[in-house]
């Protein structure tokens, strides 16, 4: 819970990080080729950890038993790419670079210090953005130069203020996501959201960051949002929410937040998601600077993130599951609901 009030210098998501990456080095000595665990030792320490944390990467050697024969050549082929040796059209496991025309690199237009940007790689645009499924039925198109340039310049404008905010949040964003995915969602053209998909730790999409909606605040929350669900993806893979015959994915508990009905584990990390969205919209109301933020923005997010803790118990809710759920969860839910009450009833 401490994390995601962001108090605690973001120890939390570097240290799942870290047991993170020593997980999938583990799996890829158990599955990769030698040529290919020969040839990542001999890569620089930042561009092994870059193609290990890529999710196209990790969804092969994490999420498949047994492992896909096509692990030993993408590996190869991400690796040549970081090398400078790949074929012409071939591009990096992150979805940020490829080679282009004239067998150079060519790159999405990137933030410094932020995740890398993906706008529109082949693992990008096959992105299913309803959440049914793993793939869509077709790829989308990449977007136009002219766009890709419009919606960077609000990215960056969105993380220079959360590091503005909260260099602790930040740094949170930068350890719990690997690569921030742009696409254009056809089904919902003026519709700004976001997801992610637990096989693809760490791997965040924003959809229609080109549209009237997509205000600094809206993409500061959609990249806080998912980040949030980075750590948690991280942090289930040794322990899930829901162990066993629990982990049932029919929808089941009302959200208090939007009224839909969720499966038990979505739930659960809804729940954790808006209480650092709640740390998250109080900090920026109560900063100093304005202009970081619109403040009637700033403060409509807060209250509609305060609105589901203010509706009733949250363990009361999962009342018919509680046997189900992890055991160190049900006090730490509490715990939350408990902090956020008390705060807005020192601001009542």
């Amino acid at each position: 819970m401490d994390a995601l009030t962001w108090s605690d210098d973001a120890a939390l998501a570097r240290r799942l990080n870290r047991e993170f990456v020593a997980r999938v080095r583990e799996q890829l000595a158990q599955q990769a080729p030698v040529d290919v665990l020969d040839a990542l030792a001999e890569l620089p320490v930042a561009t092994r950890r870059r193609l290990e944390l890529a999710p196209e990467v990790t969804r092969r050697v994490l999420f498949e038993d047994p492992p896909p024969p096509e692990l030993g050549p993408f590996l190869r082929g991400a690796i040549a790419f970081e090398e400078g040796n790949a074929r012409r059209g071939a591009w990096s496991a992150l979805g940020d670079a490829w080679i282009g025309s004239t067998r150079t690199i060519d790159r999405w237009p990137q933030i410094p210090d932020a995740p890398p940007l993906d706008f529109g790689s082949p693992w990008a645009t096959r992105i299913d953005l309803t959440g049914r499924h793993e793939f869509a039925n077709q790829h989308r198109p990449p977007p136009r130069a002219a766009d890709a340039a419009e919606v960077h310049e609000r990215l960056t404008r969105a993380w220079d203020v959360i590091g503005a905010l909260s260099p602790t949040i930040a740094d949170f964003v930068r350890s719990s996501t690997n690569v921030i995915v742009i696409q254009t969602d056809a089904n919902a053209p003026q519709q700004v959201s976001s997801g992610t998909n637990g096989i693809y730790v760490g791997r965040t999409f924003i959809t229609n960051a080109h549209v009237e909606g997509a205000t600094t605040e809206a993409l500061m929350e959609a990249i806080v949002h998912e980040s949030i669900h980075g750590l948690l993806q991280r942090d289930v893979l040794d322990n899930p929410f829901v162990p066993g015959a629990g982990d049932d994915e029919t929808p089941a508990v009302a959200s208090p937040w939007t009224g839909r009905p969720l499966p038990v584990r979505a739930f659960l990390e809804a729940s954790f998601v808006w209480f650092g969205l709640v740390q998250l919209w109080a900090q920026a109301c109560a900063a100093a600077d304005s202009e970081a933020v619109e403040p009637t923005e700033a403060r409509r997010r807060l209250l509609r993130a305060v609105r589901g803790f203010v509706d009733g118990s949250l363990v009361d809710r999962l009342a018919c599951w509680r046997e189900d759920v992890r055991s160190d969860l049900v006090p730490l839910l509490d715990a939350m609901q408990e902090g956020v009450l008390r705060a807005a009833g020192a601001l009542a």
